[in-house]
């Protein structure tokens, strides 16, 4: 879990309001689905939040470049499964800190919740807003539903190798769902 501000904002984002969001999880519900549920913690925050769950990418100590694809640095894959790391399931808005459940398509892959504060209300990540990421170093599973989770936009980054990272795994096995 770490947290950050937006400082940098790539083309290609998309807005949701809320009442879009509410109608995506009435039809998500009604399939086969996957139920993550918790509390966003952000003191000094009103809100509104936007939250969304996406795959887990696995960590690399090196970039895949080479000369075989001119040294550009290939997208990364998602833990398993090598449907990339582009997976993303319609997120969810959050009108102040406090409870939040979040329903998605059964997924059998590592995944990660995303929440950014929507301070401006535009649905987007803005420069300044916060935003953080819960990933349990792969551990969280898209095709098991999960109760008391805390995203905490109030805890700095953790980085490796200042003692209070969490260990990642080699990823020398992958998890995937029968």
């Amino acid at each position: 879990m770490g947290q950050t501000v937006v400082s940098d904002q790539p083309g290609g984002t998309s807005s949701i309001t809320p009442s879009q969001a509410d109608a995506l999880q009435k039809k998500i519900r009604a399939g086969h689905h996957t139920v993550f549920s918790g509390e966003v913690v952000c003191n000094g925050c009103s809100g509104p939040f936007i939250v969304k769950v996406g795959a887990f990418v696995r960590p690399s100590p090196t970039a895949t470049s080479d000369q075989s694809n001119g040294g550009t640095p290939q997208a990364p894959a998602c833990g398993v499964g090598g449907h990339g790391a582009d997976v993303r399931f319609p997120p969810i808005v959050v009108a102040r800190p406090g409870p939040f459940e979040i329903a998605f398509p059964w997924h059998g892959y590592p995944v990660v919740i995303e929440v950014h504060e929507d301070s401006n209300g535009d649905g987007t990540p803005g420069m300044g807003e916060r935003f953080a990421v819960l990933h349990e170093g792969g551990a969280l599973m898209g095709n098991e539903d999960h109760s008391g989770l805390e995203i905490n936009l109030d805890r700095a980054p953790q980085m490796v190798g200042d003692g209070s990272a969490a260990p990642v795994d080699n990823g020398g096995s992958d998890r995937t769902s029968p």
